[in-house]
Parts: C-alpha cells; structure tokens; sequence
C-alpha cells in the first residue's frame, strides 16, 4: 500500500516475482499465488545470500513524500538473517540484480562499507 502526503491511498499490486535461487517446487512466484501453504524457499543454499525481486503490475508514479508499506509474512521454518528492502523506478531490475551470483555482488564503498554498515538499522520514513 502507498499513502501519499495527501492521504491518498494506493494499493500495489504485485505482477511477477523473481528470484536468483529457489528450491525445487519453491519458485518465487508461489509469493504471489495467495496460497498460504507455499511460498518461496531457498532450501539447500541457505548458507549464502538470495535475492528475490517482485515487480509491480503497473508503473506507479509517486509525489515526494510518499510512504510504501509492505508486510512481510514469514511461515515456514528456516531463519532470515538479514533482511533489505529496497524501491528502484528501473525498468525490470531483476535483469541486472537476480542473475548475479550473490557472492561477487559488491557495493561501491567495498569491505569498509559492509564494516560500518554491518548491524545498522535501516532508517524510516518516506521515500
């Protein structure tokens, strides 16, 4: 759901759901199915670090100041370690984020970034 500083509220429907690893019959469209019995499963590579990308069925386009709010359920076993959420206007990112190997992505800023940044908590607030 979007809200905008207007009080304007928009729901966000969610067209497709990639992922750069999924365990067999754990496809990352199965967060999408409305099924509460599926979902997406990394089984088998939890070890590493995933990444799953879930595109809007239609561009939006916000004003300055609006707040996304997304929930997040988590039913089946297994532990998430880490957690990021990120909103970006490219078109299909998952092209470019989801086929890299999880283990050569690297932030600008290197081993000094992962360091400093390591434990922080994400700031709120509007995008």
């Amino acid at each position: 759901m979007a809200r905008t500083p207007a009080g304007e509220q928009r729901k966000l429907v969610f067209a497709a759901a990639r992922a750069d690893f999924s365990a067999k019959g754990s496809p990352p469209e199965h967060t999408l199915d409305g099924d509460n019995t599926t979902g997406w499963s990394v089984t088998g590579q939890g070890d590493r670090g995933h990444v799953i990308v879930f595109e809007l069925k239609e561009p939006q386009d916000f004003p300055a100041g609006t707040t996304l709010f997304l929930e997040l359920e988590h039913r089946l076993t297994g532990v998430m370690t880490r957690f990021r959420l990120a909103a970006t206007s490219r078109a299909a990112p998952l092209e470019h984020t989801a086929r890299r190997d999880p283990r050569h992505r690297r932030h600008p800023g290197g081993e000094a970034f992962r360091r400093r940044h390591r434990g922080a908590r994400p700031a709120r607030g509007a995008l």
